[in-house]
Protein backbone atom coordinates (compact mmCIF):
# COMPACT_ATOMS: atom_id res chain seq x y z
CA UNK A 1 0.00 0.00 0.00
CA UNK A 2 1.18 3.40 -0.74
CA UNK A 3 1.90 5.75 2.31
CA UNK A 4 2.21 9.05 2.66
CA UNK A 5 4.38 10.65 4.95
CA UNK A 6 4.30 14.06 4.72
CA UNK A 7 4.87 17.05 1.88
CA UNK A 8 7.23 15.61 -0.59
CA UNK A 9 6.37 11.83 0.52
CA UNK A 10 7.45 9.13 -1.72
CA UNK A 11 5.35 6.32 -2.87
CA UNK A 12 6.06 3.18 -0.62
CA UNK A 13 7.91 0.17 -2.50
CA UNK A 14 4.71 -1.97 -4.18
CA UNK A 15 4.33 -5.25 -1.83
CA UNK A 16 5.59 -8.25 -3.77
CA UNK A 17 3.30 -10.14 -5.79
CA UNK A 18 0.78 -12.87 -4.19
CA UNK A 19 0.31 -15.58 -6.44
CA UNK A 20 -1.85 -18.48 -6.07
CA UNK A 21 -2.77 -21.85 -8.35
CA UNK A 22 -5.93 -23.99 -9.25
CA UNK A 23 -6.71 -26.24 -9.23
CA UNK A 24 -3.82 -27.42 -6.06
CA UNK A 25 -5.74 -24.60 -4.74
CA UNK A 26 -9.36 -23.41 -4.43
CA UNK A 27 -9.48 -20.00 -5.98
CA UNK A 28 -12.99 -19.33 -5.32
CA UNK A 29 -12.03 -19.36 -1.49
CA UNK A 30 -9.52 -16.37 -2.37
CA UNK A 31 -11.62 -14.43 -4.79
CA UNK A 32 -14.45 -14.52 -2.01
CA UNK A 33 -12.17 -12.83 0.73
CA UNK A 34 -10.89 -10.47 -1.45
CA UNK A 35 -14.47 -9.05 -2.54
CA UNK A 36 -16.01 -9.19 1.40
CA UNK A 37 -13.17 -7.01 2.16
CA UNK A 38 -14.13 -4.30 -0.05
CA UNK A 39 -15.41 -0.94 1.64
CA UNK A 40 -15.56 1.53 -0.75
CA UNK A 41 -15.38 0.12 -4.64
CA UNK A 42 -14.99 -2.98 -6.45
CA UNK A 43 -14.18 -2.70 -10.73
CA UNK A 44 -14.83 -5.94 -12.45
CA UNK A 45 -13.41 -6.72 -16.19
CA UNK A 46 -14.48 -10.12 -16.62
CA UNK A 47 -14.50 -12.45 -20.08
CA UNK A 48 -17.10 -14.76 -18.08
CA UNK A 49 -18.47 -14.62 -14.90
CA UNK A 50 -20.89 -17.85 -13.70
CA UNK A 51 -19.50 -18.50 -10.50
CA UNK A 52 -23.08 -17.98 -8.36
CA UNK A 53 -20.29 -17.51 -4.74
CA UNK A 54 -18.81 -14.80 -6.65
CA UNK A 55 -21.90 -13.20 -8.18
CA UNK A 56 -23.73 -13.15 -4.59
CA UNK A 57 -20.21 -12.04 -2.59
CA UNK A 58 -20.97 -8.87 -5.44
CA UNK A 59 -24.65 -8.51 -4.78
CA UNK A 60 -23.69 -8.95 -0.83
CA UNK A 61 -20.50 -5.99 -1.19
CA UNK A 62 -23.25 -3.59 -3.32
CA UNK A 63 -26.14 -4.26 -0.68
CA UNK A 64 -23.47 -2.70 1.66
CA UNK A 65 -22.11 0.21 0.26
CA UNK A 66 -19.63 -0.50 -1.97
CA UNK A 67 -19.74 0.48 -5.76
CA UNK A 68 -19.91 -2.10 -7.46
CA UNK A 69 -19.06 -1.91 -11.74
CA UNK A 70 -19.20 -4.96 -14.12
CA UNK A 71 -17.81 -5.00 -17.36
CA UNK A 72 -18.58 -8.51 -19.18
CA UNK A 73 -17.31 -10.14 -22.76
CA UNK A 74 -20.25 -10.71 -25.18
CA UNK A 75 -19.47 -13.23 -26.95
CA UNK A 76 -19.09 -16.25 -24.38
CA UNK A 77 -22.13 -17.61 -21.39
CA UNK A 78 -22.72 -15.25 -19.07
CA UNK A 79 -25.07 -15.87 -15.38
CA UNK A 80 -27.31 -12.67 -16.57
CA UNK A 81 -29.86 -14.33 -14.64
CA UNK A 82 -27.81 -14.40 -11.52
CA UNK A 83 -26.85 -10.48 -11.92
CA UNK A 84 -30.44 -9.28 -12.54
CA UNK A 85 -30.46 -7.37 -9.19
CA UNK A 86 -27.47 -5.29 -10.38
CA UNK A 87 -28.15 -4.83 -14.11
CA UNK A 88 -27.58 -1.05 -13.38
CA UNK A 89 -23.79 -1.70 -12.23
CA UNK A 90 -23.27 -4.06 -15.05
CA UNK A 91 -22.07 -3.57 -18.89
CA UNK A 92 -21.51 -5.64 -22.06
CA UNK A 93 -18.73 -4.92 -24.27
CA UNK A 94 -19.44 -4.02 -27.73
CA UNK A 95 -18.57 -5.73 -30.43
CA UNK A 96 -14.98 -6.08 -31.07
CA UNK A 97 -11.96 -6.96 -29.99
CA UNK A 98 -12.68 -9.91 -26.85
CA UNK A 99 -12.49 -8.51 -23.83
CA UNK A 100 -10.33 -11.34 -22.28
CA UNK A 101 -9.42 -9.89 -19.05
CA UNK A 102 -9.78 -12.10 -15.47
CA UNK A 103 -9.22 -8.70 -13.54
CA UNK A 104 -10.56 -6.48 -10.48
CA UNK A 105 -9.70 -3.74 -8.31
CA UNK A 106 -10.25 -3.34 -5.02
CA UNK A 107 -10.99 0.15 -3.27
CA UNK A 108 -8.10 1.56 -5.50
CA UNK A 109 -5.00 -0.05 -3.79
CA UNK A 110 -5.67 -3.94 -4.74
CA UNK A 111 -5.56 -5.63 -8.22
CA UNK A 112 -6.67 -9.12 -8.71
CA UNK A 113 -5.42 -10.81 -11.87
CA UNK A 114 -4.67 -13.56 -13.61
CA UNK A 115 -5.90 -16.56 -16.04
CA UNK A 116 -8.33 -17.88 -14.17
CA UNK A 117 -12.05 -16.95 -15.22
CA UNK A 118 -15.04 -16.03 -12.72
CA UNK A 119 -15.94 -19.85 -13.23
CA UNK A 120 -16.44 -22.90 -11.30
CA UNK A 121 -14.53 -24.57 -13.35
CA UNK A 122 -11.84 -21.51 -13.95
CA UNK A 123 -11.43 -21.49 -10.77
CA UNK A 124 -11.20 -24.55 -9.74
CA UNK A 125 -10.75 -27.14 -11.64
CA UNK A 126 -7.96 -26.00 -14.38
CA UNK A 127 -4.68 -24.81 -13.94
CA UNK A 128 -4.85 -21.31 -13.40
CA UNK A 129 -3.19 -18.28 -11.79
CA UNK A 130 -4.59 -15.63 -9.63
CA UNK A 131 -1.97 -12.63 -9.46
CA UNK A 132 -2.86 -10.38 -5.90
CA UNK A 133 -0.97 -6.79 -6.58
CA UNK A 134 -0.69 -4.31 -4.29
CA UNK A 135 0.76 -1.90 -6.19
CA UNK A 136 -0.25 1.70 -6.57
CA UNK A 137 0.63 2.30 -10.34
CA UNK A 138 -0.44 -1.25 -11.25
CA UNK A 139 -3.94 -0.28 -9.72
CA UNK A 140 -3.96 3.27 -11.20
CA UNK A 141 -3.32 1.45 -14.66
CA UNK A 142 -6.00 -0.95 -14.87
CA UNK A 143 -8.55 1.34 -13.24
CA UNK A 144 -7.53 3.97 -16.06
CA UNK A 145 -8.54 0.88 -19.13
CA UNK A 146 -11.72 0.22 -16.73
CA UNK A 147 -12.90 3.37 -16.88
CA UNK A 148 -12.54 3.07 -20.99
CA UNK A 149 -14.28 -0.25 -21.17
CA UNK A 150 -17.13 0.79 -19.17
CA UNK A 151 -18.09 3.88 -20.48
CA UNK A 152 -17.91 2.28 -23.92
CA UNK A 153 -19.70 -0.57 -22.89
CA UNK A 154 -23.67 -1.01 -23.25
CA UNK A 155 -26.01 -1.18 -20.55
CA UNK A 156 -27.70 -4.60 -19.56
CA UNK A 157 -30.51 -4.60 -20.02
CA UNK A 158 -33.37 -6.16 -17.44
CA UNK A 159 -37.19 -6.62 -19.59
CA UNK A 160 -39.76 -8.64 -17.11
CA UNK A 161 -42.07 -7.69 -14.69
CA UNK A 162 -40.34 -9.97 -12.09
CA UNK A 163 -36.82 -9.24 -12.28
CA UNK A 164 -35.98 -12.26 -9.64
CA UNK A 165 -37.86 -14.84 -11.66
CA UNK A 166 -34.79 -16.16 -14.18
CA UNK A 167 -38.12 -17.20 -15.92
CA UNK A 168 -39.97 -14.20 -17.24
CA UNK A 169 -36.29 -11.99 -17.12
CA UNK A 170 -35.17 -11.24 -20.71
CA UNK A 171 -31.37 -10.00 -20.32
CA UNK A 172 -30.47 -8.01 -23.72
CA UNK A 173 -26.51 -8.14 -23.82
CA UNK A 174 -26.29 -7.04 -27.42
CA UNK A 175 -28.92 -5.87 -30.80
CA UNK A 176 -31.34 -8.56 -31.89
CA UNK A 177 -29.66 -10.44 -35.28
CA UNK A 178 -30.87 -8.72 -38.41
CA UNK A 179 -33.36 -10.90 -40.48
CA UNK A 180 -32.06 -9.83 -43.27
CA UNK A 181 -28.92 -12.00 -42.93
CA UNK A 182 -29.12 -15.73 -42.99
CA UNK A 183 -26.14 -16.24 -41.35
CA UNK A 184 -25.90 -17.66 -37.85
CA UNK A 185 -23.63 -17.77 -34.98
CA UNK A 186 -22.65 -19.56 -31.83
CA UNK A 187 -20.08 -20.12 -29.10
CA UNK A 188 -18.78 -23.36 -28.18
CA UNK A 189 -17.58 -24.41 -24.74
CA UNK A 190 -14.07 -23.44 -25.57
CA UNK A 191 -15.28 -19.79 -26.32
CA UNK A 192 -14.83 -20.30 -30.41
CA UNK A 193 -17.08 -18.72 -32.12
CA UNK A 194 -18.98 -20.96 -35.07
CA UNK A 195 -20.63 -19.45 -38.33
CA UNK A 196 -23.34 -21.55 -40.17
CA UNK A 197 -24.48 -20.93 -43.82
CA UNK A 198 -27.73 -22.20 -45.34
CA UNK A 199 -27.29 -25.82 -45.89
CA UNK A 200 -24.72 -26.40 -43.53
CA UNK A 201 -25.34 -30.04 -41.18
CA UNK A 202 -26.36 -27.64 -38.08
CA UNK A 203 -28.05 -24.85 -39.73
CA UNK A 204 -31.30 -25.52 -38.16
CA UNK A 205 -30.14 -26.72 -35.14
CA UNK A 206 -28.67 -23.34 -34.02
CA UNK A 207 -31.35 -20.99 -32.81
CA UNK A 208 -30.92 -16.86 -32.68
CA UNK A 209 -32.04 -14.82 -29.76
CA UNK A 210 -34.15 -12.21 -30.30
Amino acid sequence: FAILAGIGARLAPAAEPEIHYAPVENLEHIDLALIRSATKSVDVAAYSLTDWAIISALTDARTRGVIVRIALDPSVRQAYDKLADMADSVRIKKRGPLMHLKAYAIDGVLLRTGSANLSPSGLKQRDNDLIILRDPAAVAKFEARFAEVYAAADPMRVEGKDKKSAASVSLVASPPPDPACPIKGNVNGKGKRIYHKPGDRNYDRVIMAD
